[in-house]
């Protein structure tokens, strides 16, 4: 988990956000598959979001409507992973939005209602570390949980050339 959350890291860097994003978005699968390991890919996404990252997009005053809800982010990780399209409109998972406009650099978190349309604009950079940051928590709220230490010897591995695996040498 830690060398995805690297990648990140380095696509920010390198703008190279289409990569951050995608991975970012896949995250909360992930932890919720983990966490929630008998639940499907919805609800576990939604579950997981709920606990880590809800907070972010309620904001501080009460009764305010969320700018971003789980079913929302999971509506547009299926229609980016699915699709390659912001856009959520068709997604039976979606709840307040119907599409996404992402900027590269300035603000975040901006909902416009155009013509009965909930449109959220989001900083790629700002909802790619929010998301990390709630993988963080997650991972320090997790850290000793035997489902996650015997997950860890399951999870993918990116070998350097080289590498030598039960006698053969590859790269």
């Amino acid at each position: 988990m830690n060398d995805l959350l690297i990648s990140i890291d380095d696509a920010i860097r390198n703008k190279n956000f289409y990569a951050a994003l995608f991975i970012s978005l896949t995250l909360p699968d992930i932890c919720g598959k983990i966490q929630f390991p008998e639940e499907k890919s919805q609800p576990r996404y939604i579950a997981w979001f709920n606990l880590y990252l809800k907070d972010i997009y309620i904001g501080s005053r009460p009764n305010c409507k969320p700018f971003l809800t789980g079913n929302d982010l999971y509506a547009f990780r299926c229609s980016l992973l699915h699709e390659g399209s912001e856009n959520i409109s068709t997604q039976s998972a979606k709840r307040i939005l119907t599409e996404f406009i992402l900027i590269e650099n300035g603000p975040h978190l901006n909902l416009f209602d155009i013509e009965g349309q909930a449109i959220l604009q989001l900083n790629i950079v700002d909802l790619c570390k929010e998301i990390c940051g709630g993988v963080k928590q997650w991972l320090k709220d997790f850290e000793d949980n035997p489902i996650l230490i015997e997950y860890r010897s399951r999870f993918v591995k990116i070998h350097p050339s080289g590498t030598v695996i039960d006698g053969i040498k590859f790269g």
